[in-house]
């Protein structure tokens, strides 16, 4: 899965800064048009999702991935000390990183920010999710103590797995 991500962030000009354990964060919209990039992101994540179904888990069940995306002001920059890296940063990203949390397997978890950025011509069905209150205290703290957005269900998952509430 990580070889099949790393070709198609590839293809469509998407940057990985980030990754830990079975985890990675990537990012679009570096490029003049951000309306493009939350569909290039949002391709990128539905191709993710069907790759991922052809890979079955010790259990005989297929992978089942929890994707998230938000649209945001992100700061970026390099991060020294004994071992200096790229990191981007701000509340943009820890929003992101909640609502992957919040996300149902199978899906893509999009902010209204990001669903507001993205042509809805051709685009798979997306089922709403209304508020969802957060308790990450430095959420909470910029005034960002619940999350809009939608789920974004690819044509293959007849019936989502509701999202756990938190």
């Amino acid at each position: 899965l990580q070889a099949a991500a790393e070709q198609l962030m590839h293809l469509q000009g998407i940057f990985k800064f980030q990754s830990s354990g079975h985890s990675f964060m990537a990012v679009a919209g570096h490029a003049p048009d951000a309306y493009a990039s939350v569909s290039v992101l949002l391709n990128f994540s539905i191709g993710l999702l069907e790759r991922a179904q052809h890979i079955t888990l010790p259990t005989g069940r297929p992978l089942r991935l929890r994707l998230a995306m938000h649209s945001g002001p992100a700061n970026a920059g390099v991060v020294a000390g004994n071992y200096p890296f790229y990191c981007v940063f701000g509340i943009a990203v820890r929003w992101a990183e909640v609502m992957q949390s919040l996300a149902a397997p199978g899906c893509v978890y999009i902010s209204d920010s990001s669903l507001s950025r993205l042509s809805r011509n051709g685009a798979p069905l997306v089922l709403p999710m209304g508020a969802r209150q957060v308790e990450q205290p430095a959420l909470v703290h910029a005034g960002l103590g619940q999350i809009n957005g939608s789920l974004v269900v690819p044509s293959w998952e007849p019936d989502p797995d509701p999202p756990h509430q938190q």
